[in-house]
C-alpha cells in the first residue's frame, strides 16, 4: 500500500479539497485499463476473432507451389546416372462442401460467443470495483461513527469520574462509562482494518490510490430510486443478459455441430487445375539426354463416402445430443436470470426501505441520547441510560452506512442481471445523485 491507512481521530474529522479525487466512473475507467486479468480477456477475446478468417480459408482458393531436384547414383558401374528438377504449380477451389461451411458458421458463432464472454468478465469486473468502492466508503462511515462513539464515551468517563469525585455517583458509572469507550475503541480499530482491506482491494483492481476516493453525501442515497417495474426488468434481461445470449450463441454452435456431422455424408465437389515443368538429364555410355516435360491440366474432383463403420451416424447422434443439452442450458439460464432479476429488485426495494428506515432510526436515536444526556443532569436518567442511548446511537449509525452502500451495489447487480450495467446509465444516476465536493483528509 502507498498509505499507511491507521488514521487518528483527528484525522478523519478533518478534511480539504482534492482535486485529482476519483469518483466510481473513474474507478472504472481505470480498472478497465490497470486491470491485468480484463487484459487478458481482451487478447483471448482478438484471438478468437481469428477463427472467422481460419474457417472462411478453405472455402476460398488454395494455391501451392512445389519444387524438386533429385539426383540419381548408379549402384552398378555401368548403371544409367540422372539428374531430375522441376516444379509443379496446384490450384483448388471448393465448389460443394457442407463440412466445410457448417465450419465457417461454426467460426463466426465461436467468435461472437468470445465477444460475450468477454462481456461477462467485464461486467463482473465492475461490479467487484463497485465492491471495493463501496466497501471503502462503508468503512469510512463505520469509522466516523464508532470515532463519534468515542469522544461521547470520553466525556462521559471525564463526567463520571468528576461525579464520583465529588461524591455524586458511584464507581460503577465510572466502569461503565470505562466499558463503553473499550468497546468503542474495539470498534474503531475494526473499522479501519476493514478499511485497510478495502482499500487493497480497490487498488488492486484499479491501481488508484485509494486515499484519494471521493466522499459521497449519504444522505441523497435515499434519493435513487429504480422507478421501472419487476416485468420490464425481466424484459431488458430476456433481451439483454449477456448469459443468455452466451447460451443462444452454444446453441447456435451446437446446430452448427449437427449440419457439420450430416454434411460429412453429403457429395464433395472440388475444382482442381495445375501446371508442371519437369526436366530429366541421363548419362549413358558418355551420352547425355535432357528431358524436358511440361504441361497443364484441368479437372474436377467429386468425392463422396459410401460407408465408414457407422462412425458418421455415430457424429450425428453425438452432435444432436450436445443440441439438446445446449438447449437445456439455455432454459436453465433463463430461469437462472430471472430469479436473479427478482431477488436483485426485492434487494433494491427491501434496500431503499431499509435505508429510509435506518435514517428515522438514527434521528430518533439521536434525539433519544440527547433527552437521556438533558435528563441525566436534571437527575431523571442515570448515566447507565446515557451509555446505552450512546450505544444505541453508534448502532444504528453503523447499520445506516452499511445499508446505504448495500442499497447503491444493490442498483448496479439488477443493472446486470437485466444486461444494462455496461450501458453506464446506472452508474451515471447514482454518480449525479450522489456526488459532493471532493474530500480528502489533510495530511
Amino acid at each position: 500500500m502507498k498509505r499507511c491507512i491507521a488514521y487518528t481521530v483527528s484525522l478523519l474529522a478533518t478534511f480539504s479539497p482534492l482535486a485529482n479525487a476519483f469518483d466510481l466512473q473513474d474507478a472504472w475507467d481505470a480498472a478497465l485499463a490497470y486491470d491485468a486479468s480484463h487484459s487478458a480477456a481482451a487478447y483471448q477475446r482478438l484471438a478468437a476473432q481469428e477463427q472467422i478468417p481460419q474457417a472462411r480459408a478453405p472455402l476460398l482458393p488454395q494455391v501451392a507451389l512445389n519444387g524438386s531436384y533429385q539426383r540419381n547414383y548408379p549402384i552398378k558401374p555401368d548403371s544409367d546416372a540422372n539428374n531430375s528438377y522441376g516444379y509443379n504449380v496446384q490450384a483448388t477451389q471448393t465448389l460443394f462442401d457442407a463440412g466445410k461451411y457448417a465450419d465457417y458458421q461454426q467460426g463466426k458463432l465461436a467468435a461472437q460467443l468470445a465477444d460475450a464472454q468477454f462481456d461477462l468478465s467485464e461486467q463482473q469486473l465492475l461490479l467487484n470495483v463497485s465492491q471495493a468502492y463501496f466497501d471503502v466508503l462503508t468503512a469510512y462511515d463505520l469509522i466516523s461513527a464508532s470515532s463519534a462513539a468515542k469522544k461521547l464515551y470520553e466525556r462521559q468517563l471525564e463526567q463520571a469520574k468528576t461525579m464520583f469525585d465529588v461524591g455524586a455517583a458511584t464507581i460503577v458509572d465510572t466502569h461503565e462509562a470505562q466499558a463503553g469507550l473499550d468497546n468503542a475503541q474495539v470498534q474503531v480499530l475494526n473499522a479501519e482494518q476493514k478499511l485497510h482491506l478495502a482499500q487493497q482491494k480497490l487498488e488492486y483492481y484499479t491501481g488508484l490510490n485509494p486515499a484519494e476516493i471521493e466522499r459521497i453525501d449519504g444522505a441523497r442515497v435515499s434519493r435513487i430510486v429504480a422507478n421501472k417495474p419487476l416485468s420490464e426488468w425481466q424484459q431488458l434481461a430476456y433481451r439483454s443478459n449477456t448469459n443468455i445470449g452466451a447460451k443462444q450463441l452454444a446453441v447456435a454452435q451446437a446446430q452448427a455441430a449437427v449440419q457439420k456431422a450430416r454434411a460429412n455424408r453429403y457429395p464433395k465437389l472440388e475444382l482442381q487445375a495445375a501446371y508442371q515443368d519437369q526436366h530429366q538429364q541421363v548419362s549413358s555410355m558418355g551420352f547425355n539426354e535432357n528431358v524436358h516435360n511440361k504441361g497443364a491440366s484441368v479437372g474436377v474432383n467429386l468425392s463422396m463416402p459410401l460407408y465408414a463403420g457407422g462412425a458418421l451416424n455415430s457424429q450425428v447422434r453425438q452432435a444432436q445430443l450436445e443440441l439438446l443439452q445446449r438447449e437445456d442450458e439455455l432454459t436453465a439460464s433463463k430461469r437462472d436470470t430471472d430469479l436473479q432479476v427478482r431477488e436483485q429488485y426485492l434487494n433494491v426495494q427491501s434496500g431503499l426501505a431499509q435505508v429510509q428506515a435506518l435514517e428515522q432510526l438514527v434521528y430518533t436515536n439521536r434525539k433519544k441520547l440527547e433527552s437521556s444526556q438533558l435528563g441525566q443532569q436534571v437527575g431523571v436518567r442515570s448515566n447507565l441510560d446515557v451509555i446505552q442511548a450512546q450505544q444505541t446511537l453508534a448502532d444504528s449509525e453503523q447499520q445506516l452506512a452499511k445499508a446505504r452502500y448495500d442499497y447503491l451495489q444493490a442498483q448496479l447487480a439488477l443493472s446486470q442481471a437485466a444486461g444494462q450495467l455496461q450501458s453506464g446509465d446506472a452508474l451515471q444516476q447514482i454518480n449525479a445523485a450522489i456526488r459532493t465536493q471532493p474530500l480528502r483528509k489533510t495530511p
